[in-house]
């Protein structure tokens, strides 16, 4: 499997060899993120981060952010994760029975189609609306919708959110196990420490700074290394789970 660019000669980690798949921020795209990721791709260059970027393209411009906009310059889109005709307050869907073939989840069968062309992947990492996005997706695979788009060992068994967005409804509490980041100065998602209560198996920590892909310090790396060793521990069990429509109500009537 190819391995990031990076020294060779690092050190052996326990992400070695794994497929994270990596959802951007809104108003930017996969290649900006690899960019915020560098230090990530020089810690585990042997993991492969895999970015892609968003559903729907706009120009850089309306993003009003100068950083953004000097690196994608005036010819390259930036993207929103979604759909047309999303918006933040109701990215959560409703309906338990929804259909996959449904025009608004084409998002959804896009990155199912991903999944299955990296012949599956071990993890999701979702910054600020990239993080709603995981959570979309991670409902999808514990109320049974994926298993018979994905075979039990290409879905994911670990979650790692960075100034995850709020968005998803309260009462969902997730059983993936997730590994939290929390920008100390974020004034955009100011509540995403309350994303904790929507997992069962959390770990979290601070990083110095705003609303941003931390850069990856050798404490969050071992907190990130320890996460993902006990994450594999439970690996076979999370993926042979016979999640069924009434695992996920039974996890929102356990909130109520």
């Amino acid at each position: 499997m190819a391995a990031n660019q990076g020294d060779k000669a690092a050190p052996p980690t326990p992400l070695d060899g794994l497929k994270i798949l990596c959802f951007h921020g809104f108003g930017t795209s996969g290649e900006f993120m690899r960019f915020q990721m560098q230090s990530w791709l020089e810690k585990f260059p042997r993991t492969k981060f895999i970015h892609i970027n968003g559903f729907t393209p706009f120009p850089s411009l309306f993003t009003m952010d100068p950083d953004i906009i000097k690196f994608h310059g005036d010819e390259k889109p930036v993207w929103d994760n979604f759909a047309s005709g999303y918006q933040v307050s109701d990215l959560f869907p409703k309906d338990y029975s929804f259909d996959f073939d449904f025009p608004e989840r084409q998002e959804i069968n896009r990155i199912i189609e991903i999944i299955k062309e990296h012949d599956g992947i071990d993890g999701f990492f979702g910054f600020s609306q990239g993080a709603i996005l995981t959570e979309i997706m991670v409902y999808y695979l514990e109320s049974g919708k994926l298993d018979s788009k994905l075979e039990k060992r290409q879905k994911p068994y670990f979650v790692i959110l960075a100034c995850p967005h709020p968005g998803i409804s309260n009462m969902i509490q997730f059983r993936i196990p997730v590994f939290m980041m929390f920008g100390s100065v974020d004034n955009i998602t100011k509540t995403c420490f309350m994303q904790l209560m929507r997992f069962r198996d959390a770990t979290s920590t601070y990083f110095e700074g705003g609303h941003k892909v931390p850069v990856l310090t050798s404490r969050i790396a071992r907190l990130v290394t320890e996460f993902v060793q006990k994450a594999e521990k439970n690996r076979d069990k999370y993926r042979n789970h016979q999640w069924t429509e009434m695992t996920m109500q039974r996890a929102i009537m356990e909130k109520l």
